[in-house]
């Protein structure tokens, strides 16, 4: 996404308010609270449960930073190594030119000075796991440029002009987070998007015929040919209870006591049902309508699975996606059934499962949105 901001330079008065960049499974925000320069990484938007954290205090006047503090990433959190440091401190180091507007790089930039120490905090206190944090962390910030100092003593301090300190690219983070991100691609968090252009992008690529289920018996087959097989089985029920009272009344015609032929009669024709009820259950398989509808059912189960398993892919790749185009959804639309909400709220917390449980109602939303998008695209071709 473009916030179209032009050089670093000119981001210096969009600090105080915020910038903000959202991709993928990650949100970016970059803000100046008059002390501080505060940056914070979500790897796992939009779940705020994981924060990597940078401030960095500015002296105006002393053209001075103190790198305070970067925390959120450390030993055990799950997130070290996975390439946040450098992706938080190589925003720093943007944020720091836009504020002094200087160009990066420049000869000016020799004349602010940035320093701070290393911290041990939350680090393990036992052996080898303290010392592989204690190296980790130095090559981590001798790697940007930083000078380290006393180098013997449990605090380390850490200081080099900004012109010294270089950009450190690489790898995508953990969770495909480009490294290096250029400050004018933020937007200004007032002026953020309701809904992003690569979910939008995202949204015209999708194929619907991978959530429809036009191409599977619909469920009215599948409960019409449960009806026919229901009345099959009662066909073979009641043939075969036919069958054992013509038997028992013939046998009770042959019994010469009244009272007793009647009874043979009565206990005859109620075991006899009970015969036709346990043979019903062991031959209704072998019928022909048994045959049509387990087809019909397999068949529609089968696309329902592949449809759900489309919906969760969809769904966990892009860290929730429903819940993002919500706005492309026209209201009237939404309406249509009464789980919107219920959608939304469940994609957006990460619950695909429960997402994909919906499977007509997704398929119906998407349909929309995406004949929003591209009925606002054609429109505006034509302006």
């Amino acid at each position: 996404m473009k916030a179209r901001l032009g050089l670093w330079m000119a981001i210096k008065k969009y600090l105080e308010a915020g910038l903000e960049w959202i991709s993928g499974k990650s949100r970016i925000t970059v803000v100046f609270n008059g002390n501080f320069i505060i940056i914070r990484v979500y790897p796992d938007y939009p779940s705020d449960q994981h924060e990597v954290s940078l401030f960095l205090k500015i002296y105006e006047h002393e053209k001075s930073v103190k790198v305070v503090d970067l925390v959120g990433n450390g030993y055990g959190s799950g997130l070290q190594e996975g390439g946040y440091g450098a992706l938080i401190f190589n925003l720093g180091l943007q944020a720091i030119y836009s504020f002094f507007e200087v160009k990066y790089g420049s000869d000016e930039a020799t004349s602010i000075r940035v320093h701070g120490y290393l911290s041990s905090v939350g680090d393990p206190i036992n052996e080898p796991e303290k010392s592989q944090c204690k190296e980790r962390r130095k090559g981590f910030w001798s790697g940007f440029g930083f000078e380290l100092k006393e180098l013997s003593k449990s605090t380390i301090q850490m200081t080099a002009c900004l012109k010294e300190l270089k950009l450190r690219r690489g790898t995508p983070t953990i969770n495909g987070t480009p490294r290096v991100i250029n400050l004018d691609n933020f937007w200004p968090q007032e002026k953020r998007p309701s809904i992003l252009s690569e979910d939008i992008d995202a949204l015209k690529e999708i194929d619907l015929t991978k959530f429809s289920l036009t191409s599977c018996p619909k469920e009215v087959d599948v409960e019409s040919a449960w009806r026919g097989l229901l009345k099959w089985s009662k066909v073979v029920r009641y043939t075969i209870w036919l069958g054992f009272c013509t038997l028992i009344g013939y046998l009770s015609f042959l019994t010469p006591n009244t009272i007793d032929s009647l009874i043979f009669l009565a206990c005859g024709t109620f075991c006899g049902y009970l015969v036709a009820v346990y043979l019903e259950n062991r031959l209704w398989r072998y019928l022909p309508s048994y045959k049509r509808h387990q087809v019909l059912q397999d068949k529609r189960c089968k696309k329902i699975a592949e449809v759900k398993e489309s919906i969760q892919y969809l769904e966990r790749s892009n860290n929730g996606f429903l819940w993002r185009l919500k706005v492309a959804i026209p209201p009237e639309e939404r309406n249509r059934f009464d789980v919107f909400e219920e959608m939304i709220n469940a994609s957006n917390k990460q619950y695909f499962s429960s997402v994909s449980e919906y499977y007509v109602e997704y398929e119906y939303y998407l349909s929309k949105a995406q004949k929003n998008v591209n009925s606002d695209e054609r429109r505006l071709e034509k302006i």
